[in-house]
């Protein structure tokens, strides 16, 4: 799990439309895998690699030659918030213990601001009890930014697509979800150094006949993520499970893709980028994608 280009632009795109503030919970510590230049350029803040050099987490202690500054450094100073981590062991120092598989205790209802999943999900084998968890901690008007793995990657329980996060925030009335697929074609300049383009996911789509499977998913190769951007009301649920959309001609399964009308009347921009080309297509060969840019 780790903090990368990727999810400090959301982050930064989601603190420009809302400030982030109060109580920030990550699950998992988070490794940052962004140089402490970067960092300082893409969220305009000064860090201190000797007060907040990363010589904890998995991935500082074998690249010891890469000098990462903690989560906590990263998150606390950009944007102003009491930081901590959640996770199942306490062997990176996270504050708080708690196996995502299994149901939360109580005392974490209603207490986070803010929630950061970054690789988390998938690989955890119950996940859809782990974003029941997500759901319960936070507070009313609280956000979560999910970061998942979507095709490409080895070493991983499950692999995700848009509609599972949707149609799940969409059933459970949250004010908002903003849903995107991300691509990376190119090679980077290493593991976690690479730029993608960004496509968002929406229920809405062009049926069409004789629509060719094998050949949509050819359509886009390389690695490719979730990013989802939640924000909870007073009137959310979390424990609503929605059917797949291909099936919700069922009179007997509530049709949570009316939310949309209610997702598309949010001040809530999507994340674009400047650099846009003319002939990309759209991944799977479907338009419940719609293209946002590239090099992001």
């Amino acid at each position: 799990m780790g903090i990368i280009r990727q999810t400090i632009k959301a982050l930064v795109h989601e603190n420009n439309y809302k400030k982030i503030s109060g109580d920030f919970v990550s699950l998992g510590k988070q490794s940052v895998n962004v140089s402490i230049g970067e960092c300082e350029k893409l969220t305009n803040t000064k860090f201190s690699i000797k007060l907040g050099a990363d010589k904890q987490t998995r991935h500082a202690k074998k690249d010891s030659k890469f000098k990462r500054i903690t989560d906590h450094e990263l998150i606390s100073k950009a944007f102003k918030v009491n930081y901590f981590n959640l996770d199942i062991s306490n062997y990176e120092g996270a504050k708080y213990i708690h196996d995502m598989n299994l149901r939360i205790p109580k005392k974490f209802e209603n207490k986070f601001d803010f929630i950061f999943s970054g690789g988390c999900l998938d690989n955890i084998h119950n996940p859809s009890t782990a974003l029941q968890n997500t759901s319960r901690m936070l507070k009313n008007n609280g956000r979560i930014i999910h970061w998942e793995a979507a095709r490409g990657l080895v070493g991983h329980f499950h692999f995700f697509c848009p509609e599972w996060f949707y149609s799940y925030y969409a059933i459970n009335n949250f004010t908002d979800c903003k849903t995107y697929l991300l691509t990376q074609r190119k090679f980077g300049k290493g593991r976690f150094d690479y730029v993608t383009d960004i496509f968002e996911w929406k229920p809405k789509f062009t049926r069409r006949k004789n629509f060719n499977y094998f050949k949509s998913s050819t359509t886009f190769n390389g690695i490719h993520y979730i990013l989802v951007i939640a924000e909870k009301n007073k009137n959310s649920t979390y424990d609503k499970i929605p059917t797949n959309l291909q099936y919700l001609d069922d009179s007997k399964s509530y049709d949570w893709r009316k939310m949309q009308k209610i997702f598309d009347k949010s001040k809530r921009k999507p994340i674009t980028t400047k650099i846009k080309f003319k002939k990309i297509g759209l991944p799977y060969d479907t338009d419940h994608f719609k293209y946002l840019g590239s090099n992001f």
